[in-house]
């Protein structure tokens, strides 16, 4: 069983996403509670970013928005730092 830590920012980026966006999220968080956040199939598309958020997961809710996260494998936690419409400019590295 994995956690899911998710930064303050989450909240408040969900409530200003569509509807569809938010459930697929609640979707998402619980397959990698159970699996770990690298999920089967190439619906999720997990991607390594790099750049500014090195160090950091994609893994996609839609065509146009993303889920960004980094995790330890060691401990199991996943650390949720945004929801974003490809806005990665504005996603923050620290929590």
């Amino acid at each position: 069983m994995w956690i899911i830590q998710e930064s303050p920012e989450v909240y408040f980026e969900l409530v200003e996403a569509p509807e569809l966006v938010q459930k697929k999220y609640i979707i998402w968080k619980d397959l990698v509670k159970q699996s770990g956040p690298f999920l089967p199939g190439k619906g999720w598309r997990t991607e390594k970013l790099s750049g500014p958020l090195q160090g950091f997961y994609s893994a996609r809710l839609n065509k146009k928005w993303r889920v960004i996260f980094e995790f330890s494998g060691k401990v199991k936690i996943v650390g949720v730092r945004s929801v974003t419409p490809h806005l990665y400019a504005k996603v923050s590295r620290k929590i």
